[in-house]
């Protein structure tokens, strides 16, 4: 055979090789938003994927297919979805955990590589970060057997305060929107980019949330820059130009209005005590009038992303 022949020949068998020879991994979809979002392509380039949308499914799915890793994809995950992975984790103590989020939070990434993760993984992915990842569990994958019988104790590490707990139903899908503007109610935000958060059309979105809520998406945002204008204010420091700006209003005339709307007194009689400040945050906002239009419903959405 003619050597440029050969080499190609040992190349493609090489390589046809390396495609038996694939380790398979396990990715769980459990998507509040991006539920039509394909598999990276750089997994399906080096590893044999099995898709599954339940932990419940796991255990058999570890039993069946021995895989060489648990690859995670949360986009915003609650609280019962990192018990879940902890409780995997857990109990698959040799087997690499890797987790994918669409979340930045520094507090979720120290849970998450205290509880046990390999890697986290903020979408969309840096390609330096995911290529090393793959090449630390294709490495991991050929020690395998021994990290089977490995023996590694996982610590109960607390759920970091600012993750969700679960929502069920039309709340699931908003929820990303709830935590959207909890994040980021000092910036300018836009109805259609959260819309799109949300896998909606605008129009959808804005009645999806007020039948849901009970109060549009424009007015949650305003009472919720407002709670955090009334924590602010409790400063007697607090300078209420800053104050305004800093909760997201360019114009602090505007901000005085919108602050007199729903607590029923200026930021000024606010901050001097003419207004009684709340009790607690427990009662916060409905003494003061804050939450006059489905005041349980909006306290409850921001005490569920706080709490």
């Amino acid at each position: 055979m003619h050597l440029s022949g050969l080499m190609l020949y040992r190349h493609c068998h090489y390589k046809a090789k390396l495609n038996v020879q694939k380790p398979t991994i396990i990715l769980v979809e459990q998507l509040s938003v991006s539920q039509d979002q394909e598999i990276p392509e750089k997994l399906l380039e080096h590893f044999k994927v099995r898709t599954c949308r339940s932990t419940t499914e796991i255990d058999g799915l570890v039993t069946r297919l021995s895989p060489a890793a648990i690859f995670f994809d949360f986009d915003y995950p609650d609280r019962g979805q990192l018990a879940s992975f902890a409780r995997i984790k857990t109990q698959f103590k040799s087997i690499p955990i890797v987790m994918f989020t669409l979340q930045h939070s520094e507090a979720l990434a120290v849970w998450a590589f205290r509880q046990g993760a390999l890697d986290y993984l903020v979408k969309p992915f840096d390609s330096f970060e995911i290529n090393s990842c793959i090449e630390r569990v294709i490495g991991i994958a050929q020690l395998q057997t021994s990290q089977r019988n490995r023996d590694a104790s996982v610590a109960n590490v607390p759920i970091p305060g600012d993750v969700p707990r679960p929502v069920q139903g039309k709340k699931s899908k908003l929820s990303a929107a709830v935590y959207f503007v909890q994040q980021h109610y000092n910036e300018k935000i836009y109805s259609d980019a959260i819309a799109r958060l949300c896998g909606m059309s605008p129009t959808h979105f804005s009645r999806a949330f007020k039948q849901t809520f009970d109060v549009t998406f424009q007015d949650f945002i305003l009472r919720y820059r407002v709670r955090e204008a009334c924590k602010m204010l409790r400063d007697p420091n607090a300078n209420i130009s800053e104050v305004a700006y800093n909760v997201g209003f360019s114009d602090p005339s505007y901000f005085t209005r919108v602050f007199k709307r729903y607590v029923g007194a200026s930021p000024s009689d606010f901050a001097s005590g003419i207004v009684d400040l709340p009790k607690s945050e427990a009662d916060f906002g409905e003494e003061q009038g804050m939450f006059t239009s489905g005041s349980q419903i909006v306290r409850q959405l921001t005490d569920n992303f706080s709490a």
